[in-house]
């Protein structure tokens, strides 16, 4: 997929994001490299790879020692990780505190792999410096942290990410595709 497909791919959306501002430069520093650092899934409190061998790489383990793997076997196990990768999220996920950790609540307007756009209550954020928790209308379900620079833009803000894991940036991008897939289709019809 070319750079510039992805650089200009932006969809009108609506659903809602929480957030919380960050006053303090330092600690919206820290919190950039933090979560460039690591992926959201491991940031809510779920097993890590580094600690639990995926199944991909017990395949390449096993492969290494002599043995020889059946593809069709590889795949059958790799889809069923990703399965129970999607069940253990739903379990672990808890609203509650979500809404008590990100004390606000946007609608996100626009989405790109970049930036948003958002409609908040909250006049004063031109200038703030925000993380940010999006849950887009999709399943499996998709939780994504990220951080980000706010700027007034219309009746809105626009968000530039500044810190954002590049696996959360691959997730908002397929995330992205397939509800242009979804437009498309509604409107062969």
């Amino acid at each position: 997929m070319s750079q510039d497909f992805i650089s200009n791919l932006s969809l009108e959306v609506n659903f809602p994001i929480y957030y919380k501002v960050i006053e303090n430069e330092k600690t919206f520093d820290e919190l950039n490299v933090y979560i460039k650092e690591n992926r959201s899934i491991d940031r809510e409190g779920l097993p890590s790879n580094d600690i639990f061998l995926t199944i991909q790489e017990k395949f390449s383990r096993a492969e290494y020692s002599g043995k020889k793997l059946n593809q069709e076997l590889k795949d059958i196990l790799s889809h069923l990780e990703k399965k129970i990768d999607v069940l253990i999220k739903l379990l672990a996920f808890n609203k509650d505190n979500l809404k008590k950790e990100f004390n606000h609540e946007a609608y996100c307007k626009q989405l790109s792999c970049h930036e948003l756009y958002m409609s908040a209550q909250d006049g004063s954020l031109d200038g703030a410096n925000i993380h940010l928790y999006l849950e887009p209308p999709i399943f499996p379900p998709l939780h994504i942290n990220l951080a980000g620079r706010v700027s007034k833009k219309g009746e809105g803000y626009k968000v530039t990410f500044s810190g954002l894991n590049t696996y959360d940036q691959e997730d908002i991008l397929s995330y992205l595709i397939k509800r242009e897939r979804e437009i498309i289709r509604s409107k062969k019809n």
